[in-house]
């Protein structure tokens, strides 16, 4: 008696029976949620990414040799390996020390925190007028700081690009994401250059200061196994100044330079449809069912 009784709360044929007379309202309703899904993504501004492809620049400054780099340590040099400009550079990218540099420039603090809307007719932006006065040229957000700060513009800077490094190429692929893709295309070229000068800068303050040390040390020791030491890094230290002299690109070379998209990246409005359709169908199922159960219930 027992099995028969478990076999019966198990038949799925009343909730099958159920689902199939209400089948064309679950569809419907169904339809027309994810038409709504469809249309409210319309209220999302399209935003569109620009990319760009770089080579990372090899380090042509020579390191010294193994037995001379212990003779060194035990002059009290250091000629600890600098580490990979790549990862260098990447790591800059996102610190708030390089970003305030870009927030000293109000253009830039404009298109990234307060643009509103892009004609992809005209090639034009709307700033908002709750954000920034166009015409006094001042902030004017409903906050107890009218101006963004730096980190909360640098919030919205690192959620705006994107960087990729191709583990066998080495290649390294920068993105950034705007709702303009002129101004995407325009800030990510500036971006990736003032990266370069950055490094660049770091590099060349740390090889004078460098030499000055190193000229100061060879000055100081009469030791000829010392004297090559301090000989081979101050031609390293050199080796860096003059590059960082002679080349624009420091750390990257321009592979594939950031082009306009011509096709917007997001949103997915075909997904939003499909979204829409399948939370519908996983909503309206239960609901047919339980309220057919619950109207037989009543009946009795």
């Amino acid at each position: 008696m027992n099995d028969t009784y478990n076999i019966d709360e198990l038949d799925l044929s009343p909730i099958i029976k159920i689902v199939n007379e209400k089948k064309y309202f679950i569809l419907l309703a169904s339809i027309s949620v994810s038409i709504i899904f469809f249309l409210s993504s319309f209220l999302i501004p399209n935003k569109y990414h620009s990319f760009i492809s770089l080579q990372p620049l090899e380090d042509q400054t020579s390191n010294i040799p193994g037995q001379l780099g212990g003779i060194a340590a035990f002059a009290g040099i250091n000629i600890q390996d600098k580490g990979n400009k790549t990862d260098l550079a990447l790591k800059i990218l996102t610190s708030t020390d390089f970003f305030e540099t870009l927030y000293q420039d109000e253009e830039f603090l404009i298109d990234l925190m307060a643009t509103k809307n892009f004609s992809s007719v005209s090639g034009k932006i709307s700033i908002d007028s709750n954000k920034y006065d166009v015409k006094s040229k001042k902030w004017v957000r409903d906050h107890k700081n009218p101006k963004p700060t730096v980190q909360e513009s640098h919030k919205v800077f690192l959620k705006s690009i994107t960087q990729n490094v191709d583990k066998n190429t080495q290649f390294v692929e920068i993105s950034f994401v705007h709702i303009s893709p002129y101004i995407a295309q325009k800030w990510l070229t500036r971006i990736i250059d003032k990266l370069n000068e950055t490094v660049k800068e770091m590099e060349t303050k740390r090889a004078e200061l460098s030499l000055k040390y190193l000229m100061l040390q060879i000055s100081k020791t009469d030791v000829a196994a010392v004297q090559e030491v301090i000989s081979n890094l101050i031609q390293k230290e050199l080796s860096i100044l003059t590059i960082s002299a002679g080349n624009k690109s420091y750390v990257f070379d321009i592979i594939d330079s950031p082009r306009v998209p011509e096709k917007k990246s997001s949103p997915s409005r075909i997904r939003f449809l499909l979204i829409g359709f399948v939370i519908s169908i996983f909503f309206f199922i239960p609901f047919v069912i339980y309220r057919s159960l619950k109207s037989k219930k009543s009946a009795y």
